[in-house]
């Protein structure tokens, strides 16, 4: 017998998954008719009864993003950090193993590891290890290079279910033009090793004027490769890519964005395609069956850690980033470990009011504003030709 999950069990699912608690789930489905109140608490109760849910408090289904460093064994030209050097104040072994004890006792599950590149931090190994026995979920943001076959099996011992892999065209030109010399080729042995550990991968591609062209090719790469997902993200005007005179596609946008989404369909049955369209698309259908939605859920259950222990919503903040150069006085930045504990951090967090940003911008005319509420509030803010002096 087949069993499924009709439309409402599918939304109260995501919601589920997504963090939410039987109040807050209550409340944005309660404008909804066709779901009944009681029926989505017995729904909610049988599930905790047969032990497919869990009680929790806290941050527990909170995701950090961490930039362990930005030292990068690679000089990419679209690198929004400007990575290359390590930071003369980057955290210690130790400061790191206090973070991660209070991200422990904050209830925080997920770790996401980027920079820079981790896997060329001198105590990154040290520091997996004593996560895996706080028992944390790992991700790793990584460019591969670096992978041999006892690295990735290291990893795969540290319980990293997830490595993301950075492809920027699908042959060595296209590669290569973005990431430098030598990084193909070095980027495909990574992978193997990550697949001879059975360590789960996807693969993500920063869309610029020079590889757009190429968005389908490099999607079959990535599917010849092995990777169960595959994202994509324009350019982001920051960083080294304001010097090396990258651009973004010059493609109508929402043209590029229907290209990608009828990519995402053709391949679903290979591979996982996330694109920035089919969140607009899920947006637009919840509304118009009387759900309620989130754009950035950065906003509502995430965090982010620079390399010398600075927090914010979201690394687009951190002082290293060009886009943080703004005239505003608006500072995003929380707080910074250690000079404050993470509780203090996140009670400033919590009480932070987004609407200081609410109302300002260019996007702020685009029809699709209210579904995609600017692509993140990092995006709404700096990406502003007002409040960036260089754009």
């Amino acid at each position: 017998m087949r069993v499924e999950l009709n439309h409402q069990g599918y939304i109260i699912a995501n919601m589920l998954f997504a963090g939410y608690n039987i109040n807050n789930i209550i409340s944005k489905l309660s404008k909804n008719n066709n779901i009944e109140l009681n029926d989505i608490y017995n729904f909610i109760h049988e599930l905790k009864h047969l032990r497919f849910m869990k009680e929790h408090d806290g941050y527990n289904n909170w995701t950090v993003e961490w930039d362990i460093t930005y030292e990068c064994n690679l000089n990419c030209k679209h690198c929004m950090v400007n990575a290359g050097n390590s930071l003369d104040n980057e955290l210690t072994y130790e400061e790191c193993k206090n973070l991660v004890d209070e991200l422990f006792d904050n209830h925080f599950k997920i770790i996401v590891f980027s920079g820079g590149e981790p896997l060329i931090k001198p105590y990154f190994y040290k520091l997996l290890k004593y996560i895996y026995n706080k028992g944390f979920i790992v991700k790793i943001l990584t460019n591969a290079c670096l992978i041999n076959d006892s690295i990735a099996k290291y990893m795969s011992q540290c319980n990293v279910i997830y490595a993301q892999v950075s492809l920027d065209g699908h042959n060595k030109e296209q590669h290569e033009h973005i990431r430098g010399a030598n990084t193909f080729y070095s980027m495909l042995r990574g992978v193997e090793s990550l697949k001879k550990s059975n360590i789960n991968f996807g693969m993500a591609m920063v869309l610029t004027n020079d590889n757009y062209y190429y968005l389908e090719d490099t999607i079959n790469c990535a599917i010849k490769c092995g990777a169960s997902a595959f994202s994509s993200g324009a350019l982001v005007q920051a960083g080294r890519a304001l010097y090396a005179k990258l651009m973004a596609p010059t493609i109508d946008s929402n043209k590029l964005d229907m290209i990608c989404y009828k990519l995402a369909v053709k391949y679903a049955k290979s591979i996982n395609y996330n694109n920035y369209i089919s969140t607009i698309i899920r947006n637009i259908k919840l509304e118009e069956e009387g759900y309620s939605f989130n754009a950035c859920s950065r906003i509502s259950n995430g965090i982010a850690v620079s390399p010398n222990g600075e927090i914010s919503f979201c690394k687009g903040f951190f002082g290293k980033c060009d886009l943080a150069n703004t005239s505003s006085n608006v500072s995003f930045v929380l707080g910074k470990y250690p000079q404050e504990s993470l509780k203090d951090i996140l009670n400033k967090r919590n009480k932070y009011n987004f609407d200081v940003v609410d109302n300002s911008y260019d996007c702020q005319k685009c029809e699709y504003i209210k579904y995609c509420k600017g692509g993140g509030v990092q995006l709404k803010y700096t990406q502003s030709m007002e409040n960036l002096k260089y754009l």
